[in-house]
């Protein structure tokens, strides 16, 4: 699916995503087109990933790790019950829903590195 049509096919609350070059098809470098394709790829076959969220869940229920979910919460793609299910599985989990889409971490980069080192801190 080239990128044009999954902007259009893809409501997203949050227009500063709309600004990175993965939504506008715009390439800086080869490697850069590369890369986009190669995400793309992965975002077009997460249905595979599916089959593997028991074993997850399972891991996270039974090892507890200490665990960090940093989400967007217009994320349209994962939405924020999904962060809220770390929460529920695990009692070692932070869930911190922050007011961004699906982008986050690109978008929101100081924010989201704030809350990692307090994390890492605590």
């Amino acid at each position: 699916m080239p990128t044009e049509q999954l902007q259009n096919e893809a409501d997203f609350h949050c227009p500063s995503a709309q600004k990175l070059p993965i939504f506008q098809g715009k390439h800086t470098s080869p490697i850069h087109a590369e890369a986009t394709a190669r995400a793309l790829d992965l975002f077009l076959d997460y249905a595979n990933n599916v089959k593997l969220y028991p074993a997850f869940q399972r891991y996270f229920r039974e090892q507890k790790p200490r665990t960090l979910a940093v989400w967007g919460r217009f994320d349209p793609f994962f939405v924020p019950a999904g962060a809220k299910a770390f929460a529920r599985d695990n009692p070692n989990a932070t869930v911190h829903l922050i007011d961004e889409g699906h982008f986050a971490l690109e978008t929101q980069v100081v924010k989201v590195a704030e809350i990692m080192r307090s994390f890492l801190a605590s």
